[in-house]
């Protein structure tokens, strides 16, 4: 039996942030996208990025969450997209 790689399997929080970010209240959304471009700048700054919070995972998921069929996901990610495509690109004001 293959052994499964959990190397790249996010971390609760970060599951949870990625479910807030389809939230239907707008101030849910803007918190949980600050907080997962925040967790990514302090695992690019660090060299450490934590476990869901690195940018392959982030913009692959973020891009996925921009198809979702729930009322508000697409708002929010795109939110976050942008957010973290201008932190990833040398900008570094958070929303």
């Amino acid at each position: 039996m293959k052994e499964k790689n959990f190397d790249n399997v996010p971390t609760l929080l970060a599951m949870e942030l990625y479910d807030d970010l389809a939230s239907n209240e707008e101030t849910v959304r803007i918190k949980a996208a600050e907080q997962l471009v925040t967790k990514i700048l302090e695992g690019k700054n660090t060299g450490n990025a934590e476990k869901g919070t690195d940018l392959d995972y982030a913009l692959n998921r973020l891009i996925k969450g921009l198809s979702s069929g729930r009322e508000s996901a697409r708002v929010g990610f795109s939110i976050a997209l942008t957010e973290v495509t201008f932190v990833n690109y040398g900008y570094t004001e958070i929303i």
